[in-house]
């Protein structure tokens, strides 16, 4: 199963915000027990007024701490980035949305609680875990968990590979082949994270990096 966890963050800038020019989202988001820990990485640039042609670099580093349930089996989960977008709220502030994606969750089954008695003579009742699940041999129980086990090993040694995700802001001049040319991507992996039929010149378009 797959679940989405949405993060919001305001990011204060030294100087007034008119435009961004560009911006970049990197991760080495991880799992450790049941906590994601890691950066996100934010840069890109901007311009303060309307008149100004040179433009700011900005960067910014926000660590993230988001605690899981412990209703769900973390050994084959996946991290990556659903959905990032911004939006300017004051003079100097940017609000920035990333929406974190989570795949092959496994929801643990939920045990219950079962009265046996001990025997004929004895009648207090002693309490029995039940977990409803399919039973299986302990030959394959053994190479199941030995498969998980090096699944999560493989994850745990990328841990600090990262993810780029651009936006790019559409000009007069540009076109969908020329941003496919620019960026050096297939048309079907940008329509993955957007909505070609809808472009104007001024539409934001995500652009997954193949780095």
């Amino acid at each position: 199963m797959k679940k989405i966890i949405p993060f919001i963050k305001e990011l204060e800038f030294n100087n007034n915000i008119k435009d961004i020019i560009s911006i970049s989202l990197e991760h080495n988001l991880y799992i450790n027990d049941n906590l994601i820990l890691g950066d996100f990485m934010i840069t890109g640039e901007y311009k303060t007024d309307d008149i100004s042609i040179t433009t700011k670099e900005f960067d910014f580093k926000i660590p993230v701490d988001i605690t899981l349930d412990d209703k769900y089996n973390l050994d084959n989960v996946k991290i990556d980035i659903d959905n990032f977008y911004y939006e300017i709220v004051k003079d100097n502030t940017l609000m920035v949305h990333i929406d974190v994606l989570l795949d092959n969750l496994i929801c643990i089954p939920e045990k219950k609680k079962e009265e046996i008695v001990v025997n004929e003579y004895d009648n207090i009742p002693l309490e029995r875990e039940i977990v409803e699940a399919v039973d299986i041999d302990e030959e394959n129980n053994n190479n199941n968990n030995n498969v998980i086990n090096d699944i999560q090993s493989n994850f745990l040694d990328n841990k600090d590979c990262y993810i780029t995700y651009k936006v790019h802001i559409m000009r007069d001049n540009d076109t969908i082949d020329s941003i496919l040319a620019s960026y050096n991507i297939e048309k079907e992996e940008l329509e993955k994270y957007n909505d070609l039929n809808n472009i104007t010149i001024g539409s934001k378009l995500i652009i997954p990096s193949n780095e």
